[in-house]
């Protein structure tokens, strides 16, 4: 990948079983961030932990250091346009970094709604403010905030699966419409299983 760019990805087990399903982001140079469609598990960590024993490699968990909201809907271009002031907003594949009233928030185009959106990563210590503006920008245009119940229909409408309703560590990614994370023409952890699958 390179700078500002990613999508969906899974690591895999030898037999073809997902250990975790994330986004992935070239931030920088040698820099990526995941964002995990689910709680980050040790699970998870230990795997990349071991690969990071073969190479100079860091890995760290700073879920705690930032917060993550989303826009989605037909409008959520506009609203987050208002937003971010004259940063475009990003396009698919893409990642954005964007300085808000000084604080570094980071954009993607993602979401569980059928309509799409955006995903967004705040300081965690600007979340209220940076959540704020948000509503007053979705109120601007006739939208608003959406209770946890349907957000939670909006993933169904639009066939996300989520850890722990629709997979756990022995579902493949095949069969809970990760298919998008996948590739078939490289080298890697289970790939051979996941191949035979689609076949």
């Amino acid at each position: 990948l390179s700078p500002g760019r990613g999508g969906p990805s899974c690591l895999l087990t030898a037999k073809g079983r997902i250990v975790g399903a994330f986004d992935i982001w070239c931030v920088s140079a040698g820099v990526y961030r995941l964002w995990t469609r689910e709680p980050v598990r040790d699970g998870l960590l230990r795997t990349l932990g071991k690969y990071c024993l073969l190479s100079d490699v860091d890995v760290s968990d700073s879920s705690a250091e930032r917060a993550f909201l989303a826009v989605q809907g037909p409008l959520a271009a506009a609203v987050l346009a208002s937003v971010l002031g004259d940063a475009e907003p990003p396009g698919a594949g893409q990642w954005r970094t964007v300085d808000v009233a000084g604080a570094e928030v980071n954009v993607c185009r993602g979401g569980e709604s059928p309509e799409g959106g955006f995903e967004l990563a705040v300081p965690a210590s600007d979340l209220d403010g940076f959540r704020g503006r948000l509503e007053d920008a979705a109120r601007a245009v006739g939208g608003g905030t959406v209770d946890p119940r349907a957000v939670e229909e909006l993933r169904v409408e639009a066939g996300r699966a989520r850890f722990g309703i629709d997979w756990d560590e022995e579902s493949f990614p095949n069969a809970v419409g990760f298919e998008s994370a996948l590739t078939y023409d490289k080298c890697y952890v289970g790939q051979e299983i996941v191949a035979r699958m689609r076949t």
